[in-house]
């Protein structure tokens, strides 16, 4: 037989108690066979991408894609193609952002849907690496009452005439449209300061040439079923690059199918829409009125 390599890129979504799973169609090899989205990393691929465009292709669903992934790796004889395949699999959590599920049509799969977790495992048949992360996120579930984390996040405020810059994430699942402040969590070890510097240059490439703490607010929230608890740093930031945005621009978000933009604030105080984490607004007024 023919030894061959294939890196291959999924997203394991899990919410409400339910996975995103998938059901290879009659023009895939494995027809019938139940599988996390995803699929084969084209050359020049960030898996990453590779994530958004299979999700997006076989579920119709846009997902924001986790930075810490699971990989697998697993070899198996394809006798009809005279291959002995060993593929390696990247498998990042992913969360919801957008769409609807919907199935694919002339692709390599034919079903996408939401499976309750305890009823997952009686797909049959299932990949087995879709089996294996099945099996984590029960586990995860079931231990979640009894370890779920407060998160520690730094955002950073930019205004500018009148506006301010904020993340905008669509309606889903009855959770209206909303707009958050650019940051990320803090890492262990991190400064906070430090934290709002990396996020804005991981999430947008850009600079930051002053960070200002403003205030710590805490964010309890739930959005698609699942609840949070965010202790959050709030700073005023400056950036050359992000004054040169022009208020009617808007800048991809690097590591989500997002973009930045400018928004009135006099709107996001009438939470028109809303601005999170919650105090955001007030304190970008405020840093409005300074600069007048």
């Amino acid at each position: 037989m023919r030894d061959a390599q294939r890196v291959a890129a999924y997203g394991v979504a899990v919410r409400q108690g339910s996975v995103l799973l998938t059901r290879a169609s009659g023009r895939s090899s494995t027809p019938g066979l139940w599988c996390l989205p995803g699929g084969g990393v084209e050359h020049g691929e960030d898996p990453r991408d590779t994530v958004r465009r299979e999700v997006a292709e076989e579920t119709g669903l846009r997902v924001a894609v986790g930075m810490d992934p699971w990989v697998l790796s697993d070899v198996v004889d394809l006798p009809g193609e005279g291959t002995r395949l060993h593929t390696v699999r990247v498998v990042y959590p992913v969360t919801v952002i957008g769409g609807d599920v919907r199935d694919e049509e002339a692709g390599s799969t034919d079903h996408a849907e939401w499976t309750p977790l305890d009823q997952a495992l009686t797909r049959d048949p299932m990949a087995p690496f879709t089996t294996r992360m099945v099996k984590r996120a029960l586990a995860a579930q079931n231990n979640a009452g009894a370890a779920r984390p407060i998160r520690n996040v730094a955002v950073g405020l930019v205004v500018r005439d009148g506006h301010v810059l904020a993340e905008e994430y669509p309606r889903i699942d009855g959770h209206h449209r909303f707009l958050r402040a650019i940051g990320g969590g803090i890492a262990f070890g991190e400064r906070a300061a430090d934290a709002v510097v990396r996020e804005f240059h991981e999430e947008l490439g850009v600079a930051v040439t002053h960070v200002r703490l403003l205030d710590v607010t805490e964010n309890l929230f739930e959005i698609v079923g699942e609840p949070g608890h965010e202790v959050v740093h709030i700073f005023a930031v400056a950036s050359p690059q992000l004054d040169a945005l022009p208020l009617d621009g808007a800048l991809p978000v690097r590591d989500a199918d997002s973009f930045v933009g400018w928004h009135p604030i006099e709107r996001v105080l009438a939470d028109d829409p809303p601005l999170y984490p919650v105090g955001a607004a007030r304190l970008a007024a405020a840093l409005h009125d300074d600069t007048r």
